[in-house]
């Protein structure tokens, strides 16, 4: 009887922790990724970016995802896709599109705002595109297990 008390009261304060939008528990067991993203001038001026995204390694899934890109010697409201993280039940690369404004875009998905964030993993290339074309690129990074670029 002490034991099923014991018992219940502990799956009470797990379920408790999980809530509606996202848990301690996610939070906790979090992978956290990094990227630097670099690309040729383009008429003279160097685009650069960076993002960050963190999961749950043990639900497999994906919490939140930033990115963000600045000095794209592009004219404003061009518009550039963003491409990384391969889905691997589908095959599919996740992709997003940003528009520039000022030589400028980012994007921030949240799981617990509701939006589907993608699962991805240290050494999955992440890419700027504009009509095919390559503009920014680079590599999800764990800070944790490796210095990164």
């Amino acid at each position: 009887m002490v034991l099923r008390i014991l018992v219940m009261a502990t799956l009470a304060v797990f379920v408790a922790a999980i809530g509606p939008g996202g848990s301690e528990v996610e939070a906790n067991h979090c992978s956290t990724l990094v990227t630097t993203l670099s690309g040729p001038a383009i008429g003279g001026v160097v685009p650069s970016g960076r993002g960050g995204w963190r999961g749950n390694d043990l639900c497999n899934l994906g919490l939140e995802m930033r990115v963000e890109i600045r000095d794209v010697n592009l004219s404003n409201g061009t518009v550039v896709t963003f491409e990384s993280c391969v889905d691997a039940t589908t095959g599919r690369t996740f992709q997003r599109t940003l528009t520039l404004s000022k030589g400028e875009a980012s994007f921030q998905l949240r799981r617990s705002d509701g939006d589907s964030v993608p699962r991805c993993d240290r050494g999955n290339l992440v890419r700027i595109l504009h009509a095919g074309t390559v503009v920014l690129s680079g590599t999800w990074c764990a800070p944790v297990v490796t210095k990164c670029p």
